[in-house]
C-alpha cells in the first residue's frame, strides 16, 4: 500500500512537504517526494490529503505501573 500526498516527517531526514510512503508486508519500503512517485496502475493507495505522516514513529506512552489495581 502507498500513502500519498502527505506531509512526511521521516525519522532520518528533513520534512517532505508533499510526499509518499510505500509499505510492503507491514514495513516501510520507500519514502520520497510526490514528484518522483510512480505507483503504477495497480498500486493500492491511500490519499492523506496533506495530513501529517510520521513513518517509523512509535508512541511509547503508557500509564502501566503508575497506579495499582485492586
Amino acid at each position: 500500500m502507498d500513502i500519498i500526498n502527505a506531509k512526511i516527517f521521516p525519522m532520518d531526514g528533513p520534512c517532505i512537504e508533499n510526499g509518499y510512503v510505500r509499505m510492503e508486508n507491514g514495513l516501510v519500503r520507500a519514502v520520497g517526494p510526490m514528484r518522483v512517485y510512480d505507483g503504477g496502475e495497480d498500486a493500492e493507495t491511500l490519499d492523506a490529503g496533506g495530513g501529517m505522516l510520521l513513518p517509523g514513529f512509535v508512541d511509547a506512552h503508557t500509564h502501566m505501573g503508575m497506579w495499582e489495581d485492586g
